[in-house]
């Protein structure tokens, strides 16, 4: 089984496949914002994130070249990415906003929440048809 769908099976990318690349691209810039935040602002330290912004790449890299290796491991990353988002914005909604710093809590919880949201529906958004058969993952529907 090849890692990719055959050459002359040049398909249109399905808007299921630019919503889950969009999602990625998001997380590009944000990762890349952080990073660049933390060489300029904080002295050239390296942010905790830049060890996250190759691997991000290379899955956007996969994603627009029909990898289907890209397509597993995004599926899991958004998966395992969304339910440490949804845990941490959970622990800071319900634990942490009652002290001095209510408000940084009640602020981490939604945008816990948004990634999240994000995420799982780049996870979905992979899981359709449309986008399965893109990567070569199920057969097209038969002619006849």
């Amino acid at each position: 089984m090849a890692d990719r769908p055959e050459p002359g099976s040049a398909r249109p990318m399905p808007a299921s496949v630019i919503a889950a690349v969009s999602v990625n691209i998001l997380f590009l810039g944000l990762l890349a914002l952080e990073v660049s935040d933390s060489f300029v602002l904080r002295g050239g330290a390296v942010a905790r994130s830049a060890y996250f912004l190759p691997p991000a790449a290379l899955l956007c890299w996969g994603l627009l070249t029909r990898r289907r290796w890209a397509w597993r491991a995004a599926r899991g990353a958004a998966l395992a990415f969304a339910l440490v988002n949804g845990g941490v914005a959970a622990f800071a909604g319900v634990a942490r906003p009652h002290d001095a710093h209510g408000p940084v809590w009640v602020w981490l919880a939604a945008v816990g929440v948004v990634l999240a949201g994000l995420l799982v529906a780049g996870f979905l958004a992979l899981g359709q048809t449309p986008a399965r058969r893109f990567y070569g993952l199920d057969a097209p529907p038969s002619a006849g």
